[in-house]
């Protein structure tokens, strides 16, 4: 829509599980590191990591979150109102995403 062709996928979430972590640098798609501001997190807490996700998102010009997920609805509409960039939501249910 707007010919911005994204070099990087960058990844941001709180999922802990190591394989999914996996999964997405086999992908070639960079996670977002929550600790690289170890002194910042101490002082801004819980809410660090949301403050760096939106930070990220706030530049991206595309998004694909989770549909059921507040998170993902705030910056799915950051990322077309602010950047005209395009958004997508999809199923945590991969079979349901199959139909």
């Amino acid at each position: 829509r707007t010919g911005v062709r994204p070099t990087q996928v960058i990844m941001t979430g709180d999922e802990q599980d190591e394989k999914w972590g996996d999964d997405v640098a086999a992908r070639g798609w960079l996670p977002l590191d929550y600790t690289a501001g170890a002194e910042d997190a101490a002082d801004l807490g819980s809410w660090y990591p949301v403050l760096l996700d939106q930070i990220v998102q706030s530049m991206a010009a595309g998004f694909v979150g989770t549909e059921d997920s507040t998170f993902s609805i705030v910056a799915s509409r950051r990322v077309v109102g602010w950047n005209e960039g395009a958004a997508r939501m999809v199923s945590r249910n991969a079979a349901a995403d199959e139909n």
